[in-house]
């Protein structure tokens, strides 16, 4: 689902909001501001765009109805695009910021279901005066004042990794990726999704050089924890992990041993009862899901019943 967000303005007094209207609605709105959509279960009403700026895509392309779209962009005052070639986005806009292709920028690429993270180190400078888009945003983001997000490409030390002082206590990184037995959590109760649990718990990945030298077996129920809490996951043994890392799935249900208490045990293995609820940067603050460390253990205690897909006890 893509949205374009957007700034408007009225006669009498500009402003900006963080509006947004669904991307494939760009005609309706360039030519009907202030008609009502129904949209996601609410009411969205279409704002009047004096000037658009696009960055990624190519409405010319993706976009239904195009003599339509073309008449639709008559309308605001100034277009703007990032554009690599002479194509009809461009041939169709006011000012073009010429942008490197991915062989002229360095970059990672991984596809939905790649294991791996690839490099992709440029081959050439850009041609002329392209510049990356991030470069073309470099200078306002610099204006930021960030120290945890500078207007270039730069290293930050993550707040938790195995080089962190942290990593005497917890010296194992947890990597909590989208899982391949359900959607995020949906179906997590359905068939394939039980298929792939360990004795009811969601199965974690250890290398085997970790879990020698803490006396886990593939099939063993573990303890994951850190200060934040703790949870119980099946063991998995592999070298697709490197040593030092785990890899434990988001979207077991969460099932708290004691609702309410604030540290419980999760008795089913969702890693967000481990991971810090921090932001990445002052600029996006995203979450920083992958920044966490924790350590693995046997669970040698009686094992709790799994109770996350537990009905609710009616009275009759």
């Amino acid at each position: 689902m893509n949205f374009v967000e957007c700034a408007h303005s009225t006669e009498t007094a500009p402003c900006s909001t963080a509006d947004f209207i669904p991307v494939a609605r760009i005609a309706d709105t360039l030519l009907h501001p202030g008609r009502t959509i129904d949209y996601d279960g609410r009411r969205l009403t279409l704002p009047e765009l004096r000037m658009i700026y696009w960055c990624g895509g190519n409405p010319f392309h993706h976009h239904q109805d195009l003599h339509r779209l073309a008449r639709a962009w008559q309308t605001p005052d100034t277009v703007v695009v990032h554009e690599a070639w002479w194509n009809t986005t461009a041939k169709f806009a006011d000012i073009v910021l010429p942008v490197a292709t991915s062989l002229e920028r360095d970059d990672f690429a991984a596809g939905f279901s790649d294991p791996h993270l690839v490099a992709m180190p440029r081959v050439r400078e850009p041609a002329g005066e392209s510049r990356t888009d991030h470069h073309i945003f470099s200078e306002e983001i610099d204006s930021f004042g960030y120290d945890d997000c500078v207007g270039h490409p730069a290293w930050f030390e993550p707040v938790e990794w195995l080089r962190a002082g942290l990593s005497d206590r917890f010296p194992l990184h947890l990597i909590s990726n989208q899982p391949a037995s359900r959607l995020h959590s949906q179906y997590d109760n359905g068939g394939h999704s039980l298929e792939s649990k360990i004795r009811g718990r969601e199965p974690v990945t250890i290398n085997p050089l970790d879990a020698a030298s803490r006396g886990i077996e593939s099939g063993r129920v573990v303890r994951v924890h850190n200060d934040r809490g703790s949870c119980l996951a099946g063991a998995v043994l592999s070298d697709d992990v490197m040593p030092g890392v785990i890899q434990l799935s988001t979207g077991a249900w969460w099932d708290p041993a004691q609702p309410g208490r604030s540290g419980t045990l999760d008795r089913h293995g969702n890693p967000n009862t481990l991971t810090a609820d921090r932001g990445c940067s002052r600029l996006s603050q995203g979450p920083s899901a992958h920044s966490a460390l924790v350590d693995v253990e046997p669970y040698d205690g009686p094992l709790p019943d799994v109770l996350a897909f537990a009905p609710p006890h009616l009275e009759h």
